[in-house]
C-alpha cells in the first residue's frame, strides 16, 4: 500500500553541531517498535494532529483501534507490543498474533497523578519508569507468572529489556542492577550481566536476547553478556567508533555511527553492508532482524541476516514516522530537530541530545514503498565540526546562515530534494 502523500520539509544535507554538556541519554522514548515473533513492524506518526500508531504485518497495513489517540513512545517484544500516551500517564500493549484482525488494546496502566516514561517490553514483560520518582514498574510475564519489578527503594534514569530479564542504570551512580532471572538460555543471566557491568558508570543500556550493551559516561561502548556469535563485538575497529544509536538482536548488534548515521552491525553474520551508504536516526531490533527509520524521508526500513522476509531491505508501509517524542516547554541548548512544528503538527518539539549533528531541513519527496538500493548517501559525509566549546547563539546564527544558503540554491533549481 502506497502511503498517504503529505508535504513535508525534511532533513538533508548540511549540518550544524552542538558541543554541550549532555542532557539525554540514549534510551530516550521509541518511536518505532517491532513484535519479532509476528513481523509486526510499527511508528508512531508524524504531521498529523494526534501522534497515533501506524503497524505493518506481512507487507500490510494493519487498523488499530484507538487511532485518534497520541502516544508518545511505543516497544515490541515477541508477541506484543506497548505504546505509552502522550503524558505519560496510560499504557497500553496489544497483541499481534491475531490473524487477519485488527489490533484491540489492553490498558496496563492508567494514574491521573504518575507520569510514566522510558516504556520498554521484553520477551514476554513490560516496564516502565515512573518520572518523578525513578522507581520502575513491570507487568505480563511467561507461564502466567507476572514479570517482578525492582526494589522500590531503587530510583533509575533509564531502563531495558531482554528476553527473561531487565536492567537499568541508577540516577545516583549510574550503576547497573538488572533484575528477572529466566534468561533465553536458563540460569540467573540477569545477576551475571550485572556482575559484568560493576566496575562501568553508565548513560544507557539497550538489551538484546542475552546480551546488553551501552555507552558509558565518557560515551565509550560497553558489551555484555553471551557471545556465542561475537555479538559483544571488541577490537580496535569498535572501540574506535562513537554511537548514536544501539539495537540488539538475538545473537548480533548494531549501532549507528555519531559522525554520519551509517549503521554497522557485527555478529551472528549480520551483513550490514546491504544498507551501505543509508543514514538512519534510529534503529530497533527484532530476533534476527533491524529496522532503521531513514534520514532522507524519515521512512522504516527492515533488513535481516536469515531466509526470513526481510533477508533483502525492505521499506514498510507506514508512511512519514516522527524520529523522536513531541515534547512541551522547549529543547533548552541541545537543538530542536528541523521542522519539529510540521511533524508535531505544532504539538510540541523533537529534540536532539546534546553532541548530535544537527540536519538542515530541505524539502524531500514522501518515502515511496520499495526495495532500497545500495549507494553511497554521499550528502552524508559533507560535514563541518566546530572545535572547542561553542555557545548555543553562534550555533543557531551559523545554522540559520546555512538554512537561507541552502534555500537560495533551491529557488534556483541548483540542488534537488532526493538522493539515496
Amino acid at each position: 500500500m502506497t502511503p498517504t502523500t503529505t508535504p513535508f520539509t525534511l532533513s538533508f544535507s548540511l549540518f550544524a553541531i552542538f558541543i554541550i554538556t549532555a542532557v539525554n541519554g540514549l534510551g530516550s522514548a521509541a518511536t518505532t517498535a517491532v513484535t519479532y515473533g509476528t513481523a509486526t513492524v510499527c511508528g508512531i506518526v508524524a504531521g498529523e494532529p494526534n501522534h497515533r500508531i501506524q503497524c505493518a504485518q506481512n507487507g500490510r497495513r494493519v487498523p488499530l483501534t484507538l487511532p485518534n489517540v497520541s502516544f508518545q513512545a511505543i516497544s515490541g517484544g515477541r508477541s506484543f507490543f506497548c505504546g505509552l500516551r502522550s503524558g505519560g500517564r496510560s499504557l497500553h500493549c496489544w497483541d499481534t498474533d491475531a490473524p487477519n484482525a485488527a489490533f484491540r488494546p489492553k490498558r496496563v496502566f492508567h494514574s491521573e497523578v504518575v507520569q510514566l516514561a522510558d516504556v520498554a517490553v521484553g520477551d514476554d514483560q513490560v516496564c516502565a519508569r515512573e518520572v518523578q520518582s525513578g522507581v520502575v514498574r513491570c507487568w505480563r510475564g511467561s507461564g502466567g507468572v507476572e514479570f517482578p519489578s525492582p526494589e522500590e527503594g531503587l530510583r533509575f534514569r533509564s531502563i531495558t529489556c531482554g528476553c527473561g530479564f531487565s536492567c537499568g542504570v541508577l540516577r545516583e551512580n549510574g550503576r547497573v542492577v538488572c533484575w528477572g532471572d529466566e534468561g533465553a538460555n536458563g540460569g540467573n543471566i540477569s545477576g551475571e550481566i550485572q556482575r559484568q557491568f560493576e566496575n562501568f558508570t553508565m548513560s544507557s543500556l539497550v538489551a538484546g536476547m542475552s546480551h546488553v550493551c551501552g555507552l558509558t559516561l565518557r560515551g565509550a561502548l560497553v558489551c555484555r553478556g553471551n557471545n556465542g556469535s561475537g555479538q559483544l563485538g571488541g577490537g580496535d575497529v569498535l572501540s574506535s567508533l562513537e554511537f548514536s544509536g544501539l539495537a540488539l538482536g538475538g545473537d548480533f548488534t548494531c549501532g549507528i555511527r555519531r559522525r554520519n548515521g551509517v549503521v554497522v552491525c557485527w555478529g551472528g553474520g549480520f551483513d550490514s553492508d546491504v544498507v551501505k551508504g543509508v543514514a538512519c536516526e534510529s534503529l530497533v531490533a527484532g530476533l534476527d532482524y533491524v529496522c532503521g527509520l531513514t534520514t532522507r524521508n524519515l521512512s522504516v526500513v527492515c533488513w535481516g541476516g536469515g531466509n526470513g522476509e526481510f533477508r533483502v531491505p525492505i521499506e514498510i508501509p507506514l508512511g512519514v514516522i516522527l524520529p523522536g517524542p513531541c515534547v512541551e516547554g522547549g529543547c533548552g541548548s541541545c537543538g530542536t530537530y528541523p521542522d519539529s512544528d510540521v511533524l508535531c503538527h505544532g504539538s510540541g518539539s523533537i529534540c536532539y541530545s546534546c553532541q548530535t549533528e544537527v540536519p538542515l531541513a530541505v524539502p524531500l519527496p514522501p518515502p515511496s514503498s520499495h526495495v532500497v538500493p545500495k549507494q553511497d548517501a554521499f550528502f552524508f559525509t559533507w560535514r563541518k565540526r566546530l572545535e572547542g566549546n561553542v555557545g548555543f547563539f553562534y550555533c543557531w546564527i551559523r545554522r540559520e546562515l546555512l538554512r537561507v544558503y541552502a534555500l537560495f540554491f533551491i529557488s534556483f533549481g541548483l540542488v534537488q530534494g532526493g538522493f539515496c
